[in-house]
C-alpha cells in the first residue's frame, strides 16, 4: 500500500488517548473519558457525512495573507454507512479525489484524470476499520480540555485539544470539536494550524442521514 493509500481515511479518525491524558487527575481523566465516550464511532446513529472546507494560506512579504491554492477552499466529503461502507470524494486538484470501499472491496482514484484502481482485500478493510473506529482524528493528541456552551439554542458539550499538523501548512492543530449535550452526536469542528508564513482552516459540518447509500464508482462492474 502507498503511503497515500494509507492515510486516505486519515481526517476521519483514529483513537489514540495518551495515558498521561488519562492519568494526571481526576478531572482530567473524566474529560478524556467523557471524549472517547463521544468521539466513539456509534453505529447505531447510522449513516453520517463529513463535510470538511479546508483553507491553506500564505504570509507574503509585505504581511498580507493569501489562499496557498489556486482553488483556494479544498471540500472534501466523507460518508460512512456501518457497517463497513466508505466514501470520500474532494475537489482537489490534485491528490486523491475520490475512494470507495465496500467491505473487503475497494477503489480509489489518485487525480481527478486518473482511472479507478481497486484496492485489495486487506487494503479495503483497514481503511473501513481506521473509519469506524472514531469520527475525529486524535493521533498525537495532547492538552485536552473540556466544556459546556450553548449552540443554537442547545447544550453542547465542546472538547478542544491538539493533534501533530501536516508538516507543510501546520505544526501543531488544535481542534475545537462540538458533540450535542443530550444526544452525544458529534455536531461538528473547526481545526487551526500555523507554521511561520503559513496557516489552515479546516471547518467540518456533520450530519446524520438514514438516506446515504454507496456503491460502486461509476463504469466499475
Amino acid at each position: 500500500m502507498t503511503p497515500m493509500k494509507k492515510n486516505t481515511a486519515g481526517h476521519l479518525a483514529r483513537l489514540c488517548l495518551a495515558s498521561a491524558l488519562l492519568s494526571s487527575s481526576g478531572a482530567r481523566a473524566d474529560c478524556a473519558g467523557d471524549f472517547a465516550r463521544d468521539n466513539a464511532f456509534k453505529p447505531e446513529a447510522g449513516a453520517v457525512r463529513i463535510l470538511e472546507r479546508k483553507l491553506p494560506m500564505s504570509l507574503l512579504d509585505d504581511g498580507r495573507w493569501v489562499p496557498t491554492l489556486k482553488q483556494e477552499t479544498v471540500n472534501t466529503v466523507s460518508e460512512l454507512v456501518p457497517p463497513n461502507a466508505v466514501r470520500i470524494s474532494s475537489d482537489a486538484l490534485i491528490g486523491m479525489v475520490g475512494l470507495v470501499v465496500l467491505g473487503d472491496k475497494g477503489w480509489i482514484q489518485d487525480g481527478r484524470d486518473s482511472p479507478w484502481e481497486a484496492l485489495d482485500a486487506a487494503q479495503s478493510k483497514e481503511v473501513a476499520a481506521g473509519a469506524f473506529k472514531t469520527y475525529l482524528n486524535t493521533d498525537g493528541m495532547s492538552d485536552l480540555t473540556c466544556s459546556k456552551q450553548e449552540r443554537d439554542g442547545k447544550p453542547v458539550r465542546v472538547y478542544r485539544y491538539k493533534t501533530p499538523g501536516d508538516g507543510f501548512s501546520s505544526s501543531i492543530s488544535t481542534a475545537t470539536a462540538y458533540f450535542d449535550d443530550v444526544t452525544g452526536l458529534l455536531l461538528g469542528a473547526d481545526i487551526e494550524g500555523s507554521l511561520k508564513k503559513s496557516k489552515v482552516t479546516q471547518t467540518l459540518t456533520v450530519t446524520f442521514d438514514g438516506a446515504i447509500r454507496i456503491q460502486t464508482p461509476e463504469g466499475i462492474d
